[in-house]
């Protein structure tokens, strides 16, 4: 494997966006570990038959055998340490998520390229919103490298696997069915296409992958704390991505109220303020399908000229408090001058405290520290709305 650098000090990161990442890494690594090892003993116990049968001496091979054995037992339990099925996840429903990441991928994609996404029932998996947004959109960034132009689909279903076949796709014994996410070229067919296998086979030893090997092993590790895994064709890595993520029974289906459309939400609008491309896509899809109205701005100055272009129409400012041109602290004491009861809910990643706690006394109706679950921007939003009618 090649020499990779893995550092982290010119990002501004939270602690839980590094944590994440290196958690993605080392279960990748985990998990590229166990199949060196599997194979390792694999050949041991072979290697040790013939030399039983030649009479040879199979005590060094069993040794050999034995140590690799506890060396697994080792990786196993490091991997232990960070569970499966993303216990820091929250729900989320993949079809507003995935509208969204279509309309980035669409804006971004060289030479015409573009990328239809038709999801019309909720599809829900216990995940991160943020790291499967950075993950996806890396993905599509390499992928682009691969193929120039064409037309790309989002598609998903549900689909239950064998002992066999969970095997051969490094999926977990047991357990619930799996939602398979496919980004493909347009005119193949959903599901597990024949050819694709985890993407960590891309780091045999003859492999000829595209990827390196810290994509490799943290994308898979993504995957993997979702309970899931990563598939590519490593004859055709141009084709796109298979996701499988496991899926929720029924029940948990229908007990999410929080990303429920409500058509009572019509008559509000939203104006989104960030200058993230990513955030506008899966925020506004996610906000336009629990059935609010959404005008977008991409800075402080812009926000501004819209609020005060449209008197009386917009009813809450979802705004970042750090942007070009103009800041969001500088845009809400702006808006907060021009109108004294204009409802703002701020967020951010990397704003001290005091400036949080200033935007809140001057009459913020919340903060939200990025990164943070889609369930607690829905449900903030519905609780100010809530007061707002109260009020």
């Amino acid at each position: 494997m090649q020499k990779q650098d893995f550092d982290f000090g010119n990002l501004e990161l939270s602690n839980t966006e590094r944590y994440s990442a290196l958690r993605a890494l080392t279960l990748g690594m985990c998990a590229f570990s166990r199949k060196c090892l599997d194979t390792v003993i694999s050949y041991q116990n072979l290697l040790i038959d013939e030399l039983e049968q030649k009479g040879g001496l199979a005590s060094y091979s069993e040794k050999s055998r034995q140590l690799a054995q506890q060396m697994l037992g080792t990786v196993q339990e490091l991997a232990q340490l960070f569970p499966a099925n993303n216990a820091f996840g929250e729900q989320l429903n993949l079809a507003p998520f995935c509208e969204g990441m279509a309309d980035q991928f669409s804006k971004s994609g060289e030479n015409g390229a573009a990328v239809s996404s038709d999801l019309s029932e909720a599809c829900f998996i216990r995940g991160d919103a943020f790291q499967l947004q950075q993950l996806f959109y890396e993905i599509w960034d390499k992928l682009q490298q691969l193929c120039t132009g064409g037309k790309w689909q989002i598609q998903i279903r549900r689909e239950g696997f064998g002992r066999l076949e969970r095997g051969r796709l490094g999926l977990p014994d047991g357990g619930d069915d799996f939602l398979i996410l496919s980004l493909l070229q347009q005119g193949q067919e959903a599901g597990l296409l024949p050819g694709f296998v985890p993407v960590l086979e891309g780091m045999g030893e003859n492999s000829q992958s595209p990827f390196t090997a810290q994509q490799i092993l943290r994308w898979s590790g993504v995957l993997l704390a979702h309970g899931g895994n990563l598939l590519f064709n490593p004859q055709e890595p141009q084709l796109g991505m298979i996701f499988l993520f496991p899926a929720p029974g029924e029940a948990k289906e229908k007990e999410e109220t929080l990303f429920a459309f409500d058509a009572g939400n019509n008559d509000k609008t939203i104006l989104l303020v960030d200058d993230e491309d990513m955030i506008w896509d899966v925020i506004s899809a996610m906000l336009q399908d629990l059935g609010y109205r959404v005008i977008l701005a991409e800075n402080g100055r812009e926000a501004v000229e819209i609020y005060q272009n449209n008197p009386g129409e917009i009813d809450l400012v979802l705004l970042d408090m750090i942007m070009p041109l103009m800041s969001g602290t500088e845009a809400f004491f702006l808006l907060k001058k021009m109108d004294p009861g204009v409802t703002v809910l701020l967020s951010s990643g990397y704003v001290s405290e005091d400036e949080v706690q200033e935007v809140l006394h001057a009459g913020a109706a919340g903060f939200l520290r990025k990164p943070y679950h889609m369930a607690d921007l829905a449900r903030k939003v519905k609780e100010i709305f809530a007061g707002k009618k109260q009020g």
